[in-house]
């Protein structure tokens, strides 16, 4: 019994040294596997490392049994080839089903016996069924932990932009408190700085030195004297045209400087084709001037001294477009009191404009009206009606019409029907309507004419015509021919050349 009992002993022993050098072998190779699967960038879960650990508990009770069986290792070896087949076919499967981006496990060290064999195949099945679970509880993990990045990047961009949009209405409102201190510099600059048109005239240095400056523009010389004062013909700096500032000499400063002021006014308000526009009036020292249109032209009294007579269908033409500016300056409740064909301009283009406003006053019952006081008497005395003499307070848009109708009887006659001398026995022949009959002094005058002479020349001022729109009306049916406005224009534009 004693030698078997010692033969025992030594058994023992190699198997107790097989079994620590087995789990030293596996400890060794559990511990490369962890340090290369820490390296990885997305590590598996610690579970598979639990998952591990009991695989390799459930191997160590096999090992006994796997020692014993040594008959049959031949048989094994053949079945381990075709296992590790399989064991490579699994891997690969299971590979697939995972992330590609978690490498696979590595193999331990080679067993030697069919109890290892058999330990691998239970340890890759459990495996791989943890392997999956930990897969699917790791997915959740990694979106909840981008979830939380986003959650974290998007207060401080939405910081940024409540910010942002807090700073914007504090720029927006400073732009509004900034621009209108901007708006009058640019104001400015528009009314200082003009640049020169491409047609701008040039003035002659002599003429400089000879004239005087109005304010800003250049006199070149005297058109003519009027009835308050010298006329100039200017320019202003960088212009393309001419322009006529007219002087007022003031005696009555309270009346005149008043009704000077009160012209300017209306006729920078007045825009019509047969009226000649104003563009300022000026006060430099004691004078006052109007600046106004240049017409290049003449008045209807140098085209009556040319031609003596005009022609009748030419004075029908210009009567009619001389009534068309009055009418306009009426339904603005201003009154002319001074018509003649003197203040008739006619321009090259065959233009017809009504000119001076000079002694212009409203219709009565109006605030202006109180500038014209009783007994003062304004206008030309030939063309004046004869109310106009016993006070300008009474005077209305039918004194207009009287002056029209003088104007009419010169230009088909050549002469005035009364004097221009202010006397006693010239007022008494204007009151009672007696003048020379206009066939007398031309023969060629139709009987239409003849209708609008008496009827605009009448002394009674309610037997004249009550507005100028009749006027206008009757004339236009003698003149059938001239429909458009260019062919009036170019019928009295050939009569002037």
């Amino acid at each position: 019994m004693s030698p078997k009992k010692k033969d025992k002993k030594p058994v023992l022993k190699k198997k107790k040294a097989v079994k620590k050098s087995t789990t030293k072998k596996k400890k060794q190779a559990v511990k490369k596997s962890n340090l290369k699967k820490k390296t990885v960038k997305n590590e598996a879960p610690k579970k598979k490392t639990s998952s591990k650990k009991a695989a390799t508990k459930k191997v160590e009770p096999k090992k006994k049994t796997a020692v014993r069986k040594s008959t049959v290792k031949k048989k094994k070896q053949i079945v381990k080839k075709s296992n590790i087949k399989k064991k490579a076919v699994k891997s690969a499967a299971s590979k697939k089903k995972t992330s590609p981006k978690k490498a696979a496990p590595k193999r331990g060290t080679p067993m030697k016996s069919k109890a290892k064999k058999t330990a691998k195949k239970s340890t890759l099945k459990k495996k791989s069924a943890p392997k999956k679970a930990a897969v699917k509880k790791a997915a959740p993990k990694k979106k909840a932990a981008v979830k939380k990045k986003v959650a974290a990047k998007k207060p401080a961009a939405t910081k940024k932009k409540a910010a942002a949009k807090k700073a914007a209405p504090k720029k927006k409102a400073v732009a509004r408190k900034a621009a209108p201190k901007k708006k009058p510099v640019q104001k400015v600059i528009v009314k200082t700085v003009k640049a020169p048109k491409k047609n701008a005239i040039k003035i002659d240095p002599s003429i400089v030195s000879k004239y005087r400056k109005i304010d800003k523009y250049q006199i070149v010389g005297i058109v003519g004297q009027g009835g308050m004062g010298k006329i100039y013909k200017a320019v202003e700096p960088g212009a393309d045209n001419y322009i006529i500032i007219k002087q007022l000499l003031i005696k009555d400063r309270e009346i005149l400087t008043k009704r000077f002021k009160r012209e300017a006014d209306l006729m920078i308000a007045f825009k019509h084709k047969n009226i000649v526009s104003v563009y300022d009036y000026i006060k430099e020292g004691k004078s006052y001037y109007i600046v106004m249109e240049y017409i290049d032209g003449l008045s209807v009294e140098d085209l009556i001294d040319n031609k003596k007579m005009i022609d009748i269908e030419t004075a029908l033409l210009i009567l009619r477009e001389a009534c068309k500016g009055l009418k306009y300056a009426h339904d603005k409740k201003v009154i002319h009191r001074d018509i003649k064909p003197d203040n008739i301009l006619i321009s090259r283009k065959g233009e017809v404009k009504i000119v001076d406003f000079g002694i212009a006053t409203a219709q009565p019952g109006s605030v202006e009206e109180q500038l014209t006081k009783t007994g003062t008497v304004f206008g030309t005395p030939a063309y004046m009606p004869p109310e106009q003499f016993i006070s300008a307070k009474h005077v209305d848009k039918r004194a207009d019409i009287y002056s029209m109708g003088i104007s009419f009887y010169k230009m088909l006659t050549g002469e005035k029907p009364y004097s221009g001398v202010f006397t006693a026995e010239n007022i008494a022949k204007i009151s009672s309507g007696n003048y020379q009959n206009p066939k007398e002094l031309n023969s060629d005058i139709p009987s239409y004419c003849m209708k609008i002479i008496k009827k605009t020349m009448h002394c009674k001022k309610e037997k004249r015509y009550k507005n100028l729109n009749d006027l206008i009306m009757f004339i236009s049916k003698e003149l059938k021919g001239y429909k458009t406005q260019s062919s009036i224009n170019n019928k009295i534009k050939n009569y002037i050349i």
